[in-house]
Order: structure tokens, then C-alpha cells, then sequence
């Protein structure tokens, strides 16, 4: 069974929002994830609605990227700043490496000839 490292167990004893921020952004990203996972499945048996899915998800995706950004930021207020730097700087790098992935694949789904040719109806 899983267990938490010693260091886990002593930041999260000294700021429980960090196991709070850490418990909820992974129920969300796990949803999110799964939910991916069904549309991947659905897209790949050719269903007639894929690409509107395909959209959606995205959306979803660049929200769930910015609601656990800002989880993560929030749980961090009130630590010390030497403590949070680094943190702060992979959130915002995470951000953005799930803006440019969302940004593409939008792009290939709107722009794509062969996504045009398989959903031309939408």
C-alpha cells in the first residue's frame, strides 16, 4: 500500500492547505483524466460527435490546468517565500506546457482536413 514519505507527513502536518490542495486537485485530475480516457475511446470506435467531444474536453483539460494552478497557488500563501519560489515557477511552467498542448490539439481539431473529412458534418 502507498504510503506518504516522512517529508510528506511533516509539510502537511505543518500546513494541512497543502494536503488539502493535494487531495482535491488529484480527485479533480483524476476525473478529468478518466473522462479523457472515455472520449479517446469513444473517438477511436468513430463516434458520429467525437470532434464536438474532442472540444469539449479540451476546455475542460485548459480548466482543470488552471483551477489546480490556482489550488496550488492558494494552498501555498503564507509559507515562506524561500519555501514557495520554486514551487510558484513549476506551477506556472505546468500552466503553460497545458496551454500549448491544449492549444494544439484545438488546432487540429479545427483545422485538420483529415477531421474535416471524418466529421464534415460539424
Amino acid at each position: 500500500m502507498w504510503q506518504r514519505s516522512e517529508a510528506d507527513k511533516l509539510a502537511f502536518a505543518a500546513y494541512p492547505q497543502l494536503e488539502t490542495a493535494h487531495f482535491l486537485t488529484g480527485i479533480i485530475s483524476t476525473a478529468v483524466i478518466a473522462w479523457g480516457g472515455y472520449v479517446a475511446m469513444q473517438i477511436w470506435h468513430g463516434n458520429k460527435n467525437g470532434k464536438k467531444m474532442a472540444i469539449a474536453f479540451l476546455w475542460v483539460q485548459l480548466a482543470n490546468g488552471l483551477v489546480c494552478g490556482v489550488a496550488w497557488k492558494l494552498a501555498l500563501v503564507g509559507l515562506p517565500e524561500k519555501d514557495t519560489r520554486d514551487a510558484i515557477m513549476e506551477i506556472n511552467i505546468l500552466f503553460i506546457l497545458n496551454v500549448l498542448f491544449v492549444g494544439a490539439w484545438m488546432v487540429y481539431f479545427k483545422k485538420s482536413k483529415r477531421v474535416a473529412a471524418t466529421y464534415e458534418c460539424q
